[in-house]
């Protein structure tokens, strides 16, 4: 294994290994996203004042607390390769980084700590995690380089407890001592559940907080002070400057995790994330993790970490192994009798998962489905927190058979029995399409997934086919042609409208807003309707009107 020096050259072999893929992301068309941009705007009109850390005395602290054990310490450099490369291919780059541990009493982690992970039944650390807890237990920045599902929270996590104790307890006012900022809610959350399941035996405390549900539950358990805090960009930031920012302050902070980075940017909170780093103390740990590293990442890795360690576990996000995958090239009207039959055919099997790609849509093919009997609930931003947590809980129980979602909505979704995941709307970039397909197929459970294409979606046709190949999976001919025909036209300089994919834009029809325009929009959407049902054999008339004033159904 070969161990680069850190610095530019290493930054930039990060970015030509795992390049642009995230940077030209199309965002989910969700009212989460919506919520998103009043979110950035409103955080922009609050200013958090600059602090002058040349004016400001902190107290030291210690970030070193790693001691390699005599077994790890025997290792040969040759042996040291190939236990990397036995455990998932770990390469690692930058000066002096730590060898990766076997064993979690290698770690020097406290025995209370210990215990939960044994109750948790995890036997060995993860790839992640074998390199990882070392490098960061030494003081170091990280860079992570893994995909989701890999066992990075604990990675970061862990470490995180050790450094915190080592604190001098928390004062009158104080802040935080660690922050863990990551890009949405439900990330937060489950990060959150995470990490409280080691806290409450080490007598700490840790706060969650995001959009998307009241702001004075939140200020008020900040209030009685909490060594540790997860955070989303814009609601950290509200926080900070609440009541002149007297509610939460960053004066502690010397241990700051950034989570699934380059999702944060692809929504569009760099300025943010600038702002809260940027009033933590420089000599501060920070610890990066990214599933791609496109350049806006690279960039902030730059300017807010110290000499750090590059550990990329795997290559590209795979779909494992264990999940047949199927794509069909569908027409619209099809779309919806062939859907019914799928969710039939697997309806007593287990949990079923079909993705879409707005809130209008889940509202929509749930009224469908309903009246198809197919019993089932829907899954979007546009529902309150409660009951996104509720139907959440349900579904895990089995309460619910059938869930209708969207990719953010369902971010982090860990069932159990999901036997069938159907994207009815097809993935609009890669990583997107392996996390929707990966909520199956989890702990070595086996799996299948369905994907729906129309002839005229055929830019997104390659990365089926890259996904299906990356798997070990042979892509029908079909789907092959289509994205053989694409790509031809793109090299050609025929697409009718700029890629996105290429561009940075994405390209779109527009909103009507004259009289006749809407008339004619209405109009072809009820046909459409009438057309699916009449296709999947539903009976009685849809009532088109009272769905357009009711605005969906909810569960």
């Amino acid at each position: 294994q070969t161990v680069r020096e850190s610095g530019d050259d290493a930054m930039d072999a990060l970015v030509e290994e795992f390049p642009t893929m995230a940077e030209h992301v199309e965002a989910e068309v969700d009212s989460d996203e919506e919520e998103r941009e009043i979110e950035l705007l409103r955080s922009r009109k609050k200013e958090l004042p600059k602090v002058d850390h040349a004016v400001v005395s902190y107290a030291p602290f210690r970030k070193n607390f790693y001691i390699e054990v005599p077994e790890i310490k025997r290792m040969t450099d040759e042996e040291v390769e190939a236990y990397r490369k036995e455990k998932d291919t770990i390469k690692v780059r930058g000066k002096r980084c730590p060898r990766p541990i076997k064993k979690w009493t290698q770690s020097g982690l406290s025995d209370r700590v210990l215990a939960v992970i044994e109750r948790a039944g995890y036997a060995a650390p993860f790839p992640i995690q074998a390199q990882c807890l070392p490098a960061i237990m030494s003081g170091r920045d990280v860079i992570g380089i893994a995909k989701t599902g890999s066992g990075k929270t604990m990675g970061y996590a862990l470490p995180l407890l050790r450094h915190v104790l080592d604190q001098p307890p928390l004062e009158q006012d104080d802040g935080p001592i660690a922050m863990i900022m990551v890009p949405t809610r439900e990330l937060a959350m489950q990060v959150y559940r995470e990490v409280t399941k080691f806290t409450k035996l080490c007598a700490l405390r840790c706060v969650a907080v995001y959009g998307g549900t009241g702001k004075k539950e939140q200020i008020s358990e900040l209030k009685r002070g909490a060594e540790i805090i997860v955070c989303t960009p814009g609601r950290m930031i509200d926080m900070l400057t609440a009541n002149a920012g007297r509610v939460v302050n960053l004066g502690r902070i010397t241990y700051v995790v950034l989570d699934e980075a380059d999702r944060m940017f692809d929504l569009g909170f760099a300025p943010q994330i600038d702002r809260i780093i940027g009033n933590t103390r420089p000599d501060r740990q920070t610890v990066l993790f990214s599933a791609t590293f496109p350049g806006a990442v690279e960039k902030l890795a730059r300017g807010v970490l110290s000499k750090p360690v590059q550990i990329i576990v795997g290559g590209i996000s795979v779909v494992a192994n264990t999940i047949e995958q199927h794509v069909e090239v569908l027409t619209v009207d099809n779309k919806l009798s062939r859907l019914c039959a799928i969710l039939r055919q697997f309806f007593d099997q287990g949990q079923l998962l079909v993705f879409v790609d707005t809130q209008e849509a889940c509202d929509n093919l749930l009224r469908e489905l309903l009246k198809a009997n197919l019993p089932c609930s829907t899954l979007h931003g546009g529902m309150g927190q409660d009951d996104r947590d509720s139907t959440i809980s349900d579904f895990k129980s089995g309460n619910i058979a059938l869930l209708i979602a969207t990719s953010v909505a369902a971010r982090g979704l860990d069932v159990k029995d999901l036997v069938l995941v159907v994207n009815y709307e097809v993935p609009n970039h890669y990583e997107d399409y392996v996390h929707r397909v990966g909520r199956t197929g989890r702990a070595g459970n086996s799996g299948v997934a369905y994907t729906f294409i129309t002839p005229e979606e055929e830019k997104y046709a390659p990365d089926l086919v890259k996904a299906m190949e990356a798997a070990g999976q042979e892509p029908p001919d079909d789907v092959v042609c289509m994205a053989n025909a694409y790509q031809s036209k793109r090299k050609a300089g025929e697409l009718e409208t700029k890629d996105y994919r290429t561009s940075g834009f994405k390209s779109g029809r527009g909103i009507a807003v004259d009289a006749e325009s809407i008339a004619k929009e209405q109009k072809t959407k009820k046909e459409a309707r009438r057309r699916e049902r009449a296709a999947a054999g539903v009976e009685g008339e849809a009532n088109d009107d009272e769905d357009d004033d009711e605005g969906g159904v909810q569960t």
